[in-house]
């Protein structure tokens, strides 16, 4: 049978099959349908809204299986662990990588995902802004630049834990604001800094929606904050129609783990909320204490286009947010440009100084 191909070949998920020709259909990002790559056919990819939370309090994810039918396999390259559904395909590849000789490992106990979120960026958009993020990157080497091509970006729902908590805190510190004065008189006079402490204490309360944080081991909380600005409010009950045709990556860090991290997250931004009610220029100290009540968590898969490049014997991963199309990663850093910004500040503090002397003012 004849036919356009489809954008990403179907090699890590269920089978969703067409009822018109009974080929195997992919989720298509353009259209937010599943669309058969042959006949052209599309179905309604199911949205229904998710309710489900875990208690974070009590919650023994050892007790916990898969869901059914998850293939784990392994990158015997980068080490890289994603998931498949239905049989393991042989031709599948590493999303991170591009390696072929994955292989198979044994099921894993684990949780099911409760939620995900639906891809929105395309390949060839998500090419477009990986080529303007490796540009802009100030510090890479020209070579990369000149020779970098986002052509092998893969398609991987990431794992994620999203914490739900009603806080209570209540604080005590100190506080300085600076003021000046003139002392001495005549010539000798002389304007001094000076600091007025005064003594703060209260009661805040926050109520945390949602503090998504990432549990994947290709990916740290601070570049998947980088491309970080996930809609989760449009995430629909997990269901793997909108993983047919892309990958899913498995999770490595325990719920307990990661609520550590989430707590971590919270009480700086609750720090910094107390701290915004007053006028002040330094903080002696600031004692607070949090109580974080009702706790729930949701265990959703969130879409990134992911690649990587080798450079001088070295793997960089990179990556694009599937819903907003901002990138990131890291990038090796010309020693060269480096060293000339140093000579060129280097230059400007001098001639500045031989200027202001000049001048008699130094």
């Amino acid at each position: 049978m004849q036919g356009k191909k489809a954008d990403k070949k179907v090699d890590s998920t269920d089978v969703v099959k067409c009822k018109t020709c009974g080929a195997d259909m992919y989720f298509d990002i353009a259209s937010g349908k599943l669309r058969c790559p042959y006949c052209d056919n599309t179905v309604e990819a199911k949205a229904n809204v998710f309710e489900n939370e875990h208690n974070v309090d009590g919650f023994d994810e050892s007790k916990l299986r898969h869901e059914d039918g998850v293939i784990t396999y392994q990158c015997p390259n980068c080490h890289a662990k994603c998931e498949m559904h239905g049989v393991f395909d042989t031709s599948a590849k590493c999303p991170f990588c591009g390696a072929t000789n994955v292989l198979k490992v044994d099921d894993i106990p684990g949780l099911a995902p409760d939620a995900i979120l639906p891809f929105k960026i395309t390949r060839d958009v998500a090419s477009q802004n990986a080529l303007k993020w490796i540009k802009k990157k100030l510090y890479a080497p020209i070579k990369l630049k000149k020779s970098f091509k986002p052509e092998n970006l893969n398609s991987v729902y990431s794992p994620t834990f999203s914490f739900d908590s009603d806080t209570f805190s209540t604080y005590n510190g100190r506080l300085g604001e600076y003021y000046t004065v003139t002392v001495g008189s005549g010539k000798d006079s002389r304007t001094e800094t000076r600091t007025r402490y005064f003594n703060v204490s209260g009661t805040y309360s926050q109520f945390f929606n949602d503090v998504l944080i990432e549990v994947s081991p290709k990916l740290s909380q601070k570049e998947f904050e980088k491309v970080g600005g996930f809609d989760t409010d449009n995430a629909v009950e997990y269901t793997s129609e909108y993983i047919a045709g892309h990958s899913s990556e498995r999770y490595d860090t325990s719920v307990n783990d990661a609520y550590g991290t989430a707590k971590e997250k919270m009480n700086a931004r609750i720090k910094s909320a107390i701290l915004a009610q007053y006028h002040y220029d330094v903080v002696d100290y600031l004692h607070i204490d949090t109580s974080f009540n009702d706790s729930t968590f949701k265990y959703i898969l969130v879409p990134l286009w992911c690649s990587g490049f080798k450079y001088r014997d070295k793997i960089y991963n990179y990556f694009v947010n599937g819903r907003t199309g901002r990138a990131g990663g890291k990038t090796p850093i010309s020693v060269w440009k480096v060293a000339l910004t140093l000579v060129i500040i280097a230059a400007v503090i001098v001639g500045a100084y031989f200027g202001l002397k000049s001048a008699g003012i130094i």
